[in-house]
């Protein structure tokens, strides 16, 4: 959620809370209705199927192709619940019915439904110019864009989705994710949280998918600062996605350009700190002048003590066999086994150590 959006909702929850302070019960039902209402929502499937009915209507089609398009729209569909058709199945329908009467539109269908292995996306513009009806337009360019996201190809994502708003597609979720997850991907903040918290309004009524990944999305960006190692993390990350796709023109050198530049701040303002510790902390409590002999501070004498002989093995770290083993028990019941592989391995190296102190 943004700073103002948030701002702006514990303002109308204050206004709330002092508006019913002594009021009944009754006097507050409607309080609700002040809240904000979600700014998109997706479309009825019988207005699509009306708008694909009327452009459909003046449109030749052969007898195969009316068969094929009336098995995606079939008649007795009507009234539907919600439920039963998804808006991404929606938004399926028309890009399939357009490629039908449109045959051209097809490869790029096809394309779509397949993982992309060549080194370029082809190009969308040819398709979709102002003679195609907005309804078919829009969609495909949606349909285009969620694969250009899934195949990793962002900044193609963005451009095909630009200019386009939740109330120009059928399915408005699919929109805002998938640009969000653009913007996340290429380390863009703001934008991604604006795209999540409008998102997020409809949070219960998102596929499981796109909610859980939008939440973590929102949790892993919110609190990135700008040049921080992080930040620097994260754009590498996308100078290497970009080579991966042979990108390796001005954009990706600029990048990193950018992130060397970043990096070099970063280390000297590491540095920096690290001189200024030195020069106010540690640096000021050393003495200056060691003492003479060994001695306590402000102690008299010379500080010697008698020399006591402890015998010329001292068996630190042994143990008799039969406590060992009840040692290492103990431990295969309290901790993970491999504490009990570090523990034998430790006396092993004591008793090797002993036998060499004896040699």
């Amino acid at each position: 959620m943004t700073t103002s959006h948030w701002i702006g909702t514990l303002t109308v929850t204050a206004f709330l809370a002092i508006a019913t302070v002594g009021q009944s019960k009754a006097e507050t039902v409607g309080a609700d209705e002040l809240l904000l209402a979600p700014s998109w929502s997706p479309a009825k499937v019988e207005d699509v199927r009306d708008q694909v009915q009327a452009w459909l209507a003046h449109q030749s089609l052969e007898p195969v192709t009316k068969s094929r398009i009336e098995a995606l729209w079939p008649a007795d569909e009507t009234p539907i619940a919600p439920e039963e058709v998804t808006p991404e199945q929606l938004v399926s329908r028309i890009v399939k019915t357009y490629s039908l009467v449109r045959p051209k539109v097809q490869p790029l269908v096809d394309l779509c439904n397949r993982p992309f292995s060549e080194v370029a996306p082809p190009q969308l513009d040819s398709l979709v110019g102002e003679e195609v009806p907005e309804l078919f337009r829009n969609q495909l360019k949606l349909f285009y864009a969620s694969w250009l996201a899934r195949s990793d190809f962002y900044d193609e994502c963005l451009q095909t989705l630009a200019g386009l708003e939740p109330r120009d597609v059928v399915d408005p979720a699919s929109l805002l994710f998938y640009r969000a997850v653009a913007h996340h991907r290429l380390v863009q903040p703001e934008p991604c949280l604006d795209d999540l918290s409008q998102l997020l309004e409809r949070e219960q009524e998102l596929p499981e998918r796109f909610r859980q990944m939008a939440q973590l999305m929102q949790l892993d960006i919110h609190d990135l600062k700008s040049a921080s190692l992080s930040h620097i993390s994260r754009r590498m990350s996308d100078i290497q996605r970009r080579l991966d796709l042979g990108r390796a023109g001005e954009h990706v050198r600029k990048v990193e350009d950018d992130v060397i530049e970043s990096l070099d701040k970063l280390i000297k303002e590491i540095e920096k700190k690290q001189q200024q510790c030195e020069c106010t902390g540690g640096g000021s409590s050393a003495p200056s002048k060691p003492m003479q002999d060994s001695q306590l501070g402000r102690a008299q004498g010379a500080g010697k003590v008698k020399k006591k002989f402890i015998g010329s093995q001292s068996g630190w770290g042994s143990l008799p066999p039969k406590q060992r083993e009840e040692a290492l028990q103990q431990i295969g019941r309290d901790f993970p086994s491999h504490y009990r592989e570090v523990i034998e391995q430790y006396f092993k190296s004591l008793a090797s150590e002993d036998v060499d102190s004896r040699e």
